[in-house]
């Protein structure tokens, strides 16, 4: 997830998530980008085991 333009302001960065899609991650996932999201809130505690960083840079 990319972090808003204030999200960016107070040093939001990408947030990186895999395996999301059962219902209390999705629901976290979903209440934090609604509250806040990176840079403005920290990341949930159902949300944390799954947050990856990739291994390579992404292709623009």
């Amino acid at each position: 997830m990319a972090p808003s333009r204030l999200g960016r302001v107070f040093g939001g960065r990408p947030v990186w998530l895999g395996q999301v899609l059962d219902e209390p991650t999705l629901s976290a996932v979903a209440e934090w980008l609604t509250s806040a999201g990176p840079g403005l809130a920290p990341v949930p505690e159902a949300v944390r085991g799954s947050v990856f960083v990739p291994t390579r840079p992404a292709v623009r």
